[in-house]
């Protein structure tokens, strides 16, 4: 998971915002970028990680084991900490 810095118009004016990168891969020989998912402003990123958290803590796994049976699970969590 990985974000990178953009600028999101809401409401007429320019707000910082991060793209938000799924499933990248940073072995050597096989590096890619991970898939984009969604635009998220700055404010929310906090509280999405810790639900992020919350939701995996309770899972008993740890987070790469987590993302890889649900994948559609952190798509679904960040939807609700966008703008």
């Amino acid at each position: 998971m990985g974000f990178r810095g953009v600028s999101k118009t809401v409401d007429g004016k320019l707000q910082s915002a991060f793209v938000l990168y799924i499933n990248g891969k940073k072995a050597q020989g096989q590096e890619a970028f991970g898939r984009e998912v969604a635009v998220m402003l700055e404010e929310q990123i906090p509280p999405f990680l810790v639900r992020l958290g919350q939701v995996v803590m309770e899972s008993s796994m740890v987070f790469d084991a987590w993302n890889t049976a649900n994948q559609e699970a952190l798509e679904e969590i960040a939807g609700k900490y966008l703008s």
